[in-house]
């Protein structure tokens, strides 16, 4: 079976990395396909690994990178080897959104099932209430004072380490369907979803635009 080639994935890439040696990973329909400047392996074929669409990846501190799948559950890829985590191993969900890393080294895995977190060892399982759409996680950042956003295909919670709160703008109104959430170099923490794109800096949140916002 042929897996290396001078061209890219011909369907959806739903995200690319670059790792600290300068690789080229993307997350696509086809598996994960990686890029060393000069042609493009699908590793999921050379290595054998389940066949499932990729919807995101991360690296982490020590340079381990993660790919989160749709049904085959997580990968980790040490340089070496690849190790496939699932729901047999602990996690919530084989459906995997987005994987960050907290300031304690906790991986947070957002599902379309709940939250997983990974401390090296052992996963926990978290679940938002209020239905099925708001444990179908987009994003998970850490701002600078290490409280967590969550983006939903529901709506934005904050976690502070206890509870989820829902995440309401100036006027009190919800964030629905928040796909991506990140903070600038500025310390302003950006959010795209449903209802445009908003920024929160302090205490107040801005509204740049009211059309459908996916990737920032």
């Amino acid at each position: 079976e042929v897996h290396n080639s001078p061209y890219g994935p011909t369907s959806i890439t739903r995200n690319i990395l670059e790792d600290k040696n300068g690789i080229i990973w993307l997350a696509t329909w086809e598996g994960i396909i990686r890029y060393d400047g000069n042609t493009f392996t699908n590793i999921t074929k050379k290595e054998g690994l389940r066949p499932f669409r990729v919807f995101s990846l991360f690296e982490d501190t020590v340079g381990n990178i993660w790919f989160g799948t749709i049904g085959a559950g997580l990968y980790r890829y040490d340089g070496t080897s690849f190790t496939n985590f699932t729901t047999k191993d602990g996690l919530v969900n084989d459906k995997i959104g987005c994987i960050m890393q907290d300031s304690k080294g906790i991986l947070w895995i957002g599902t379309m099932g709940g939250i997983s977190t990974y401390n090296g060892n052992t996963f926990s399982n978290f679940t938002i209430q209020g239905g099925a759409n708001n444990n179908d996680v987009n994003s998970i950042l850490e701002d600078y004072a290490g409280k967590l956003w969550i983006g939903t295909r529901g709506e934005a919670f904050a976690h502070d380490g206890n509870t989820f709160t829902k995440i309401t703008n100036s006027q009190g109104q919800a964030f629905n369907n928040v796909r991506t959430i990140l903070k600038d170099k500025e310390g302003t923490l950006w959010l795209g979803g449903n209802n445009g794109l908003w920024s929160y800096k302090g205490s107040t949140f801005i509204n740049h635009t009211t059309n459908f916002t996916g990737y920032i």
